[in-house]
């Protein structure tokens, strides 16, 4: 199992995202701490939770907020409802989000976004 905190979840996502993720909150599940959600603001415009699902199965998901409350796990790139807890696919699934924001960006934005 590649992440197994939230505090882990939170760093890998900062990690891969650098400046372009602003950390918004971490959630725990009320009954099982080493569950719940970090939640970011990516690119300054799209809100993203990144979950450690159900224990004792060791996966992650990760959805996007639409209109401030609707999680939406699949993607046109893929569904990330379900990805293994090791590095590559949790890479793979930030790798996926990164793409799918610049998808729904404009380039006027993301052109200004990149040089600041």
């Amino acid at each position: 199992m590649y992440i197994t905190t939230l505090r882990e979840l939170r760093s890998a996502v900062e990690e891969y995202y650098g400046g372009k993720a602003r950390y918004l909150a971490t959630r725990p599940s009320e009954n099982e701490p080493e569950r719940g959600h970090v939640r970011f603001l990516l690119y300054e415009a799209l809100h993203f939770h990144f979950v450690i699902l159900d224990p004792p199965y060791s996966s992650l998901g990760v959805s996007r907020l639409v209109d401030g409350e609707v999680p939406v796990s699949d993607f046109i790139l893929g569904d990330l409802s379900f990805v293994e807890n090791v590095e590559s696919d949790l890479v793979e699934a930030l790798r996926i989000v990164d793409q799918y924001c610049r998808l729904l960006l404009p380039d006027k934005y993301l052109a200004i976004f990149d040089d600041k």
